[in-house]
């Protein structure tokens, strides 16, 4: 094929690998959110990974035929055999890879468990709670679970609806376990009841020791919280000013949602904090669903926001570098799906600058309180993109040199008969 033309970039290939991430993004999501607790997290991401890199070669292929870039005549290129190869030894080697980096990155030079000094129970009183859990199986779980604890251990309950109450103040679990009356009535003030409790630790209602535990319950999301398009929008702000103070006082926060709620909050509070979401479906599930939020703490992972006292900026710059290399390698494959000699420098180097711009985005914007959701569609975007030359004018230099010999016919003609009367 003749390259002596002028190259643009295939904006239809640019376009489909961006819908390819996007389409990635939500298929991820659902997978992180299903099966967190579920599967090793390295293997975990390295499953996700490896799905973002296999769409996306598929996609490229398909865009780079159909825009007429792909060029059989590539050193590359044998036939499609060889393309399914490089597609199952790519989508392996980034399942690997990530998998890989994702286990370095969990790894603590000096791990210590978190012993929780006390238990802080917050329940949802809400009106939907009346439909998800009418008999009050919430409150019923609480003495089940302060019965495997130590004698003495301390432990206090708050309710929540339209107000936040004190149903228990802090103190071992009584000999006759006082049972809290069922309430089901208002709306979810998650907000309000985040700041109250707060508040109420900072002016010495309570004192949970030095690592207190909050297990966190509801079943809906919050009435109370302004969640616009824009993060610093509303109280979002103050609500996550809250969550890091809570970090920094060492309490521990984590979140059982039961049924449909609000993903991505429950998570922030979660993890800004230490602790763990954990979601279910049925009532019958709050006892166990309770107490592995009780004894759980959250571990790093790339994706997530990362809670940590100690060398938090080393493992910002870690972050950032291993999610580099990720992208870069996906972004760099997929040039073996494109197949056109003259745009490997550009496919290569593009993905290492989209793959560095998206995990610092990433690293930055978590930690300025952005939705994680979001960042994490921005840094699979960016290692989708794919920016590939085209030739455009290969066919239209053909068309031309056509039409010119078409015109230049006749007068061959002419000049050929004029030799024969001669």
């Amino acid at each position: 094929m003749d390259k002596k033309v002028q190259p643009r970039i295939n904006a239809a290939v640019s376009c489909m690998s961006v819908i390819a991430g996007v389409a990635a993004w939500i298929g991820c999501y659902f997978i992180y959110t299903e099966y967190y607790n579920a599967l090793p997290v390295p293997f975990l991401v390295g499953i996700m990974c490896a799905a973002l890199f296999f769409l996306l070669f598929i996609t490229v292929w398909i865009g780079s035929v159909v825009s007429g870039a792909f060029d059989k005549n590539s050193v590359l290129y044998a036939n499609a055999g060889r393309m399914l190869g490089y597609l199952l030894i790519g989508t392996l080697g980034v399942l690997l890879l990530s998998s890989l980096l994702e286990f370095l990155y969990e790894l603590s030079p000096k791990h210590k468990e978190i012993e929780a000094t006390s238990y802080i129970f917050i329940l949802d009183e809400s009106g939907s709670m009346s439909m998800n859990d009418p008999n009050g199986l919430r409150y019923q779980a609480i003495p089940e679970i302060m019965k495997e604890e130590n004698a003495g251990f301390p432990y206090m309950v708050y309710t929540f609806s339209d107000d936040t109450q004190i149903a228990r103040e802090m103190g071992p679990l009584d000999d006759e376990y006082n049972e809290i009356p069922i309430k089901n009535d208002g709306e979810t003030t998650i907000f309000g009841t985040v700041i109250k409790v707060l508040n109420d630790y900072k002016n010495r209602v309570w004192d949970g020791g030095a690592n207190p535990k909050i297990i966190f319950l509801t079943d809906g999301a919050a009435t109370d919280l302004s969640k616009d398009f824009l993060w610093f929008k509303g109280n979002m702000p103050e609500f996550t000013s809250a969550l890091e103070e809570y970090s920094e006082l060492g309490i521990n926060i984590s979140t059982v949602g039961l049924g449909s709620v609000d993903r991505e909050v429950m998570r922030k509070m979660a993890e800004t904090t230490g602790g763990v979401f954990v979601s279910i479906q049925n009532a019958s599930d709050l006892g166990a669903a309770m107490k592995t939020a009780a004894t759980s703490y959250s571990d790093r992972n790339l994706l997530s926001i990362r809670y940590m006292k100690h060398l938090d900026k080393i493992y910002g710059v870690v972050r950032i570098l291993f999610l580099s290399i990720i992208g870069m390698v996906i972004g760099s494959l997929v040039l073996l799906a494109y197949m056109e000699d003259t745009s490997i420098p550009i496919i290569i180097v593009s993905s290492a600058v989209s793959a560095l711009a998206g995990s610092v985005l990433l690293e930055l914007g978590l930690k300025i309180g952005i939705p994680q959701g979001g960042l994490w569609c921005c840094l699979w975007i960016l290692f989708s993109l794919t920016l590939g030359y085209i030739y455009p004018k290969i066919e239209n230099s053909r068309l031309l040199s056509w039409n010119e010999g078409c015109r230049m016919a006749p007068m061959a003609y002419r000049t050929l008969k004029m030799k024969r009367t001669k």
